[in-house]
């Protein structure tokens, strides 16, 4: 439990692109530099179910297709700042809510996976 709080030294293994401890309350500002990008970004504008770059709700994904110009320069920043907006709007339920919010139909796999499962 030591080491799992030791930011400094978690952020040293490859496999953590990046790590930090939200503020409290969790802010906006926590998630600098957190989204996507490049070949990632393309990945996301033709995702389906069953071939998603990321494992997300098909709700979520259908609202950041909506909200991204996916032909703008700046569309890496539309979805990072769309994906850093939604995970924390999604830290800020589950701190209110608890476990019962991740208890969503995934169907990105070739079976659908209930959440609460």
């Amino acid at each position: 439990m030591k080491f799992a709080g030791d930011y400094n030294r978690l952020s040293q293994i490859p496999g953590y692109l990046a790590i930090r401890k939200f503020t409290t309350p969790p802010q906006l500002s926590d998630l600098g530099g957190f989204g996507f990008c490049g070949d990632d970004v393309k990945g996301l504008k033709n995702c389906k179910p069953q071939n998603r770059v990321v494992q997300v709700l098909a709700t979520t994904m259908e609202s950041l297709r909506k909200a991204a110009n996916w032909s703008a320069p700046d569309v890496d920043n539309q979805v990072s700042q769309f994906v850093q907006e939604h995970a924390l709007a999604r830290l800020l339920e589950y701190q209110e809510k608890g476990n019962h919010i991740f208890c969503a139909v995934y169907n990105d796999k070739r079976e659908q996976v209930n959440g609460a499962d």
